[in-house]
């Protein structure tokens, strides 16, 4: 009966020990932390409109090279022939996506 009474009172008083360490479990949010999340999440959400409204614009890619040997007018850039060695990339952009003016500008249609 003693075992089973020093049994008892080492469990409730374990419990008791770790009733009183444990946290209150989670913490709620304050209305100011929770207005400044809200307003960075905002900010995220429009930034990421724009980057999409951008890429949008982005119309396909093409291989591009600089050959020599022309007679007469040459052209300053070709696309690349079939087979030939890529010397680069030009980024093709949808004209309706360019402001026209004295500087040409990408803009995000919205």
């Amino acid at each position: 009966m003693k075992q089973f009474l020093a049994v008892v009172l080492a469990a409730l008083a374990v419990t008791g020990i770790y009733a009183m360490t444990a946290g209150a479990g989670q913490q709620g949010v304050s209305p100011a932390k929770f207005a400044k999340l809200a307003k960075q999440v905002k900010q995220l959400k429009k930034a990421v409109h724009q980057i999409q409204g951008t890429l949008s614009c982005f119309s396909s890619v093409d291989a591009v090279n600089q050959y020599s040997g022309y007679t007469g007018r040459s052209t300053a850039l070709d696309f690349t022939a079939s087979g030939d060695q890529v010397q680069a990339y030009f980024l093709l952009i949808d004209p309706s996506c360019v402001q026209s003016g004295s500087a040409h500008t990408l803009h995000v249609l919205k």
